[in-house]
């Protein structure tokens, strides 16, 4: 007798639960399925190691671009070189494992109190404009065979960038020389100066101004250039004279020198007014970046 409850009461456990498995869901627990699947597929906020005078603070990583290319880039220019610059500065601290400092040697960040200071009445339409770049790129990251690119920019070059190879002497697949006419439409790409030849003398450690030779490389930009006896890189040369660019010339004037430089940084990677001057003709951010660096993708992070 025992036995034959036991097997009723296992009979009746296995046409419960069949009858269960076949039971149409409600739209609750649909709806509520469905809210958890979506909950888990949040990503987790990533969050930047900014140093800044010694001291390293977090900060969220969209966040923290709103502060770079409001820093790196006039809010005045075309929105898809906003969302370009926007794309660029993400990638470039995502090579880095989110590590960098507030300055020139990784991205100029500034906070929202900085900016603040900064652009006072400006502040709104600045934050809107920029925002709307960061958030409509949001997690978009170049990469080179799998892999973060180590994304380079500057303000403007010559009429073409500079490859890495040349300006490093590291060789970089997606950091090419190319065609960037846009930068020669902008006046604040050029500069021409005035210094004096003892300063010139001076900076470069040689005995007197004597410019004997001069080497190009197929962009414009100077490869080396030799000054009395003693020749320089044309990164050298800049570097030491703490010129904007590495395409310059000389004419000397008694006893002054008048420089002019073509360009403005590195001239490695992307133009900032060059992706200004695409996207006034109609080029969009996507087009802009794959233009600047060869061969890349454009992905969503992981």
């Amino acid at each position: 007798m025992r036995t034959l409850l036991i097997k009723i009461s296992v009979f009746i456990m296995i046409l419960i639960f069949l009858f269960t498995m076949f039971i149409p869901k409600s739209k609750s627990d649909i709806k509520e399925e469905t809210i958890k699947k979506v909950e888990e597929k949040k990503e987790t906020p990533k969050y930047v190691q900014v140093s800044s005078n010694g001291n390293v603070s977090e900060v969220e990583l969209e966040t923290y671009l709103i502060g770079v290319v409001a820093s790196e880039m006039p809010y005045s220019f075309e929105l898809e070189a906003l969302k370009a610059q926007s794309v660029a500065a993400r990638t470039f601290v995502m090579q880095r494992d989110l590590k960098v400092d507030d300055t020139t040697s990784s991205q100029v960040y500034k906070s929202e109190q900085e900016l603040k200071e900064i652009f006072d009445q400006d502040y709104d339409a600045m934050y809107t404009k920029i925002k709307k770049a960061v958030d409509a790129t949001k997690g978009e990251v170049m990469k080179y065979q799998d892999a973060y690119i180590s994304a380079m920019f500057y303000s403007c070059n010559n009429g073409k960038s500079n490859d890495a190879a040349w300006y490093y002497k590291n060789e970089v697949p997606y950091l090419k020389s190319v065609d960037s006419p846009w930068d020669l439409n902008y006046d604040a790409c050029k500069k021409s100066e005035e210094r004096s030849v003892s300063d010139v003398v001076q900076a470069l450690g040689v005995n007197a101004f004597n410019v004997e030779n001069f080497e190009y490389y197929d962009n414009g930009y100077v490869k080396n250039v030799t000054i009395k006896g003693k020749t320089f890189t044309g990164r050298e040369v800049r570097e030491k004279l703490k010129l904007r660019s590495s395409c310059f010339s000389f004419v000397e004037s008694g006893s002054s020198v008048i420089i002019n430089t073509s360009g403005f940084g590195h001239g490695v990677g992307m133009s900032q007014y060059g992706a200004d001057g695409m996207a006034k003709e109609g080029k969009n951010y996507r087009e802009i970046l794959k233009h600047y660096y060869t061969g890349i993708t454009i992905e969503k992070m992981n």
